[in-house]
């Protein structure tokens, strides 16, 4: 089975044979270098609890088990569920055996589920950047980025603007994009210079934070949205106010989204409120590896897997805990090592560096000199020597697939 495929001409020819396989539902998808899974999930959750809609969530990658990938409101959704809706569906893909890559075969999946199961509306998060990522295929309703960074460069491009212009491809002509300002790239004057061409060039309607929507400095949120009710002063959920900044710049991006749903959609504002002035407005359980305390808040596990992801986890724990913790990390070989490195070591001592079992780990001969003396061969290895360490909670963060070894490990 490929691995990436970049170019969406395959899955235009497997919904251009069958149709039916195309969400019938809107939909809002999500992107973005870092962020699109928690601001997905914040949608999710938060229209959940605010409305009766029939809503479905598809979201990448998974940690445990595949069926964190793709979650119903109404509905219980396990493996074992979508192994009867894989077998519905693999006889319709058997003409492009070989040629579809797993993660289009698993957003086809996701679709025919959210088909089968009639949903009023999905949300979809987008696997990798945007304009030929197989969740493209759809047309959605409104658009969502939250921020960009240099990740996958590989892929998307070297520059800020390069890999702005590819996660604009998500857009559609008139509708709306709900810009997260977030990353580094969001202060390049030549990403923003292919922001404002392509939102002229689209025609869309662009609500951005800092000026649309806000987070204000005593944890409250201001809407300013034209043509919608406007909120001043609403304070964050309770469980949200104790996240990281960065989450709750997330949430205040999916409230964004929600209040216009929700006023587009004729749901009840004041539902959603009342959700709001709540104290558990938390991310699906499905969503996992994003500053999440398991063990009885002795371990805390992050994804964050690129220089920008570092950045924010590592003043989230100096702000949360005031001191370094012990911790360990996986990458893989194609990201920036030294700066990821360089800005977890301002809040990890001891940091241990471990090998996952994937053919894009690091490995030694990857790691600068400076780093090599931190080198395990497994995450038994590391967690055996991290043990030592008698501050808690300990840290495993970097890559999803580091996380993933960890868990199972520990289980």
């Amino acid at each position: 089975m490929p691995r990436i495929n970049p170019s969406l001409d395959l899955m235009r020819r497997v919904v251009s044979r069958y149709p039916e396989l195309l969400p019938s539902a809107p939909v809002i998808i999500v992107g973005g270098t870092n962020g699109k899974g928690t601001t997905a999930g914040y949608l999710y959750r938060l229209l959940s609890k605010a409305t009766q809609l029939r809503l479905g969530l598809y979201t990448s990658p998974h940690v445990i088990s595949f069926s964190e990938r793709i979650q119903l409101s109404h509905k219980r959704c396990d493996e074992r569920y979508l192994v009867g809706v894989w077998r519905e569906l693999y006889p319709l893909l058997a003409e492009f055996q070989g040629q579809l890559s797993f993660f289009e075969c698993a957003t086809l999946l996701a679709f025919s589920v959210f088909n089968s199961e009639h949903n009023d509306l999905n949300i979809i998060e987008v696997g990798l950047g945007g304009t030929w990522d197989a969740t493209n295929i759809c047309q959605p309703l409104a658009s969502v980025i939250v921020s960009i960074g240099l990740d996958h460069q590989r892929y998307l491009g070297n520059s800020y603007a390069d890999i702005f212009a590819d996660k604009l491809g998500i857009t559609r002509t008139g509708r709306p994009l709900f810009w997260g300002n977030q990353g580094r790239g969001a202060n390049d004057p030549v990403a923003r210079t292919k922001l404002d061409e392509i939102v002229q060039l689209k025609g869309l309607t662009l609500w951005q934070a800092g000026t649309d929507f806000t987070l204000l400095a005593n944890q409250r949120l201001r809407i300013t949205i034209e043509g919608l009710p406007t909120i001043d002063n609403l304070a964050l959920p309770t469980a949200i106010s104790k996240q990281p900044r960065y989450l709750q710049e997330n949430f205040v991006l999916a409230f964004a989204v929600c209040w216009w749903l929700i006023n587009y959609l004729g749901q009840s504002r004041e539902q959603l409120l009342k959700v709001v002035a709540g104290r558990h407005v938390l991310l699906p359980r499905a969503v996992k590896g994003r500053f999440q305390l398991l063990n009885n808040r002795q371990l805390l596990v992050d994804a964050c897997h690129n220089h920008d992801g570092a950045t924010v986890f590592a003043n989230a724990v100096k702000n949360r805990y005031q001191r370094t913790l012990g911790g360990a990390v996986a990458l893989l070989a194609d990201k920036e090592i030294d700066n990821i490195l360089s800005e977890l070591s301002s809040c990890l001592d001891p940091l241990l560096i471990f090998a996952v079992d994937n053919e894009r780990s690091i490995t030694c001969n990857d790691l600068s000199q400076r780093w090599r003396g931190h080198w395990h061969n497994s995450f038994a290895s590391a967690w055996h020597t991290l043990q030592r360490c008698k501050k808690r909670p300990l840290v495993v963060c970097g890559s999803f697939f580091g996380i993933a070894e960890a868990l199972r490990y520990l289980r």
